[in-house]
């Protein structure tokens, strides 16, 4: 059972081993023995206890004082892989609770007559994804002679750089419908290119492409729409995408994978 929780929790546990082994790695090469520190009448001193149970050490002068600063390094990174461990386990054993004993895994157990008759409160990614592109909605259709372009996934578009886009989309996994009707305040219907879906996150995205920048009567529609979409709550870099080309600069195929690997994975 993959929650957005648990999916939250793996992201968490694979940065914790990133510090484990990072102070795992530090800690080879810290100084034998701790840092005491002591403060007689607002003067600071420092001391390298290398025997165990000692409470003195060795006074470390005012030229070693980088050691000091090992020593001082070493102790909290010491109690940051401490934690670090103890958290790991912590996920470790929720994870393996939500395999077996998770409220959102009841209705999964379901026969399918009973899926048919209850309201979950969780859907699998599967069923999530299924009512996301199940949305009803009336197509465009293409006048005759107005160019089409088949995609991977079955649907025609209105340009090559909107089909690259979406078989991009689709190579990456991502749940995709184009041309759903928006009404923005202020403007009217519109219909994005396309509205995408992050499964992880379960958050919808529009993704608009400007494919004729040079065309001054097209750039004032698209800077006019673009400022509706941010008066309308979409904004680029939260919930709204944006490619662009011209003539000169056609679409960057490595910028629409880095878009989607940002924003939809």
């Amino acid at each position: 059972m993959r929650t957005k929780l648990n999916a939250t929790l793996i992201e968490r546990k694979d940065y914790l081993n990133r510090i484990q082994q990072e102070k795992e790695e530090a800690l080879k090469s810290a100084p034998a023995g701790n840092l005491r520190i002591s403060n007689n009448k607002g003067k600071i001193r420092h001391y390298q206890v290398v025997t165990k149970g000692s409470h003195s050490g060795k006074y470390i002068r005012e030229k070693d004082y980088p050691t000091a600063i090992k020593l001082a390094q070493k102790a909290y990174d010491l109690k940051v892989l401490k934690a670090a461990k103890k958290e790991i386990l912590q996920i470790d054993n929720y994870c393996k609770l939500m395999e077996t004993d998770c409220v959102e895994g009841i209705y999964d157990n379901l026969s399918e007559e009973r899926k048919r008759m209850v309201e979950p409160i969780y859907l699998s990614d599967e069923d999530f994804i299924k009512n996301w592109l199940d949305r009803k909605y009336e197509k465009m259709g293409f006048a005759d002679g107005e160019p089409a372009y088949d995609t991977v996934v079955g649907t025609r578009v209105r340009s090559k750089s909107e089909a690259l886009i979406s078989n991009y989309l689709d190579r990456w996994k991502v749940p995709q419908l184009y041309e759903v009707p928006l009404i923005l305040k202020g403007y009217g219907k519109v219909r994005p290119d396309f509205m995408v879906l992050n499964v992880r996150t379960r958050q919808e995205y529009i993704w608009e492409h400007l494919g004729m920048l040079d065309d001054p009567v097209y750039l004032e529609k698209a800077m006019k729409k673009i400022e509706v979409y941010i008066a309308n709550g979409y904004i680029p870099g939260i919930n709204l995408i944006i490619t662009f080309e011209s003539s000169k600069h056609p679409l960057d195929l490595k910028t629409v994978d880095k878009l989607i690997e940002t924003f939809l994975k």
